[in-house]
């Protein structure tokens, strides 16, 4: 914008056109700069312009989104929140002591843990197993009801009564 007019002023002080080297003496600014600046200001196009390098696909099209995901990505993604969505499930069949050290554990320290709920450290630990095979089994027969949709659920009536000791060599 300065430039196209000191270019005007200049063209009708000296009669003709100027030079670069005139102008940027007008502008007061070094003739590298002034040159850079005539360089980016011209070839300017639309994003929506058609590629020259690629045919039918604008410029758009050509540029890639670095925070956009590949396929392979979106499917680990889609993988993962069903996963997260079976743990959830899980977990809320579970009373909310056995949920709460199921949740906290990862972040707490079983002594923690034990302040919290009054229960000893051998009760969490034996509630963190319990809890974790049953989310493990919840999922495994969510994902064969899935596989099989006559089947019938799974049912956690066996493990009543059984010794823990017992269900953990199951784990």
């Amino acid at each position: 914008m300065k430039s196209s007019k000191a270019k005007d002023r200049l063209s009708q002080k000296l009669g003709r056109q100027p030079t670069l080297a005139e102008l940027a003496e007008e502008l007061k600014t070094p003739l590298g700069d002034l040159l850079n600046a005539i360089r980016c200001t011209r070839n300017v196009g639309s994003i929506d312009a058609q590629s020259q390098i690629v045919e039918e696909s604008t410029i758009l099209d050509l540029l890639s989104d670095e925070r956009a995901m590949t396929p392979d990505e979106m499917y680990d993604q889609i993988e993962l929140n069903d996963r997260i969505d079976q743990l959830r499930n899980a977990l809320d069949t579970m009373d909310a002591t056995t949920k709460h050290v199921l949740i906290s554990r990862t972040m707490t320290t079983r002594a923690q843990l034990s302040r919290e709920t009054g229960l000893s450290h051998v009760q969490i630990k034996n509630m963190e197993t319990k809890g974790a095979y049953r989310c493990r089994v919840l999922i495994n027969s969510q994902k064969k009801k899935e596989a099989s949709p006559g089947a019938e659920p799974y049912s956690f009536e066996c493990l009543e009564g059984t010794p823990l000791g017992d269900i953990a060599g199951l784990v």
